[in-house]
């Protein structure tokens, strides 16, 4: 059993920068403790979940997945901007990151987020964990949002959550309803993972992609059994 957390863990935790076993021991840990919460919450800009997190690059990569068509995904180099789950959401979320000023290809994409292809397709054919993705919070809608999202980015692979969880770690116990409401405009599903989320008493709930597909990536990461279908 591991003790509290350093401050380089929590950086490295934030970060994805541990193993997987490593990531879960600790959420094992940190998941009912708050005083390893307070020293995860000050490494969050570390990791970029800031309002005002600049991306890394003014040209952006529109990503489809070929073996299973169900997300649109736009990156900056190693930055996700965006993961699209609805077949019409895409030209509207490419409406507004191209309002603020990053130009999306749909070309060729670079080496550089390649990686990130090819683990979107590993994890839908294999269950294979994603790992080491940066994300962008150009398109969260709020301060509140990205705190939600902050501590949604930590659970890790086959491990599930409720809304009332995240509530307690945003030391707003009574919010669970807005936690939800917050999810539900996650712009990166599946990298940021609400469906990781589910209902108190172990109940599927409101996810952008449908309950099948919530359902269909509890199943690919082994958790299913922790929720009622």
């Amino acid at each position: 059993m591991i003790g509290h957390l350093t401050k380089g863990t929590a950086v490295r935790i934030s970060t994805r920068q541990t193993s997987l076993s490593e990531e879960i021991e600790c959420f094992l840990h940190w998941k009912s403790c708050q005083k390893c919460r307070d020293i995860l919450w000050q490494s969050r800009k570390i990791a970029g979940f800031t309002i005002d997190s600049k991306i890394s690059s003014s040209r952006a990569f529109a990503i489809t997945g070929s073996r299973n068509q169900v997300f649109q995904v736009v990156c900056a180099d190693r930055q996700v901007l965006s993961v699209s789950l609805i077949e019409n959401d895409f030209e509207y979320i490419k409406r507004v990151i191209e309002s603020k000023g990053v130009k999306i290809y749909d070309s060729e994409i670079p080496e550089t987020a390649q990686h990130l292809s090819d683990g979107l397709e590993n994890y839908f054919a294999r269950g294979t964990p994603l790992r080491y993705t940066e994300v962008s919070t150009m398109l969260f809608p709020s301060s509140f949002c990205l705190n939600v999202l902050y501590w949604t980015w930590l659970i890790p692979f086959g491990k599930v959550v409720t809304y009332g969880d995240i509530a307690v770690w945003l030391k707003k116990p009574a919010a669970a309803r807005a936690v939800g409401g917050a999810l539900r405009r996650n712009p990166i599903p599946i990298i940021i993972p609400c469906h990781r989320v589910i209902g108190s008493e172990g109940n599927l709930t409101g996810f952008a992609g449908g309950l099948d597909l919530k359902r269909r990536l509890l199943e690919i990461e082994g958790s299913a059994s922790h929720a009622i279908f």
